[in-house]
């Protein structure tokens, strides 16, 4: 039985270099018989590119741009690209500070879907309390906007409920995949 072709790809640069063991650790150890690593470094210099390819995956070198967001973007689409240029089925998108479960690729494949996505959680801070938290975000609706202009000072900027967000709650963040 041939197993579809999967591009695990990652942008990353120098600053996530923390995590760069357990990140690779992890990605070659997954549980999946047919998938190759690309990694995009978009680093100052070529230090992290080179520390990168020690470690005996795939790296390409890219630019960077003039703010973080265009960089990213970049990085992601010069992923894309070589997916589409290499015949892969399907590419699985990771940033470098996320550590998948070994069995991630089959139980996104499970779900028989073109595009998904999976939501992680992390700690934030919000009045002094520490929360679990989906890393995940909604616009707040104009009743939510109208009870918080009553208890917040916005800056002027805050004109209405399209320039808020807010965190996804954790029974919002357990909804079904469609």
């Amino acid at each position: 039985m041939n197993l579809p072709k999967v591009l695990v790809g990652c942008p990353t640069y120098e600053g996530s270099a923390y995590c760069l063991d357990p990140f690779i650790k992890r990605i070659k150890g997954l549980s999946y018989k047919n998938y190759d690593i690309l990694i995009i470094d978009n680093s100052e210099g070529d230090k992290y590119y080179n520390q990168i390819k020690e470690k005996g995956v795939q790296v390409i070198k890219e630019k960077r741009f003039e703010t973080p967001l265009d960089t990213l973007i970049h990085s992601r689409n010069s992923i894309i690209d070589y997916a589409l240029k290499n015949s892969y089925d399907y590419l699985l998108m990771l940033d470098q500070d996320v550590i998948p479960p070994l069995n991630i690729i089959e139980e996104l494949m499970q779900f028989d879907k073109d595009i998904i996505s999976g939501i992680y959680f992390n700690y934030f801070t919000t009045n002094q309390k520490v929360k679990y938290l989906p890393v995940a975000w909604k616009w707040i609706t104009p009743e939510e906007f109208e009870k918080m202009q009553k208890i917040a000072q916005f800056p002027p900027s805050v004109k209405s409920h399209k320039d808020i967000r807010r965190h996804l709650t954790l029974e919002e963040a357990k909804g079904e995949i469609l």
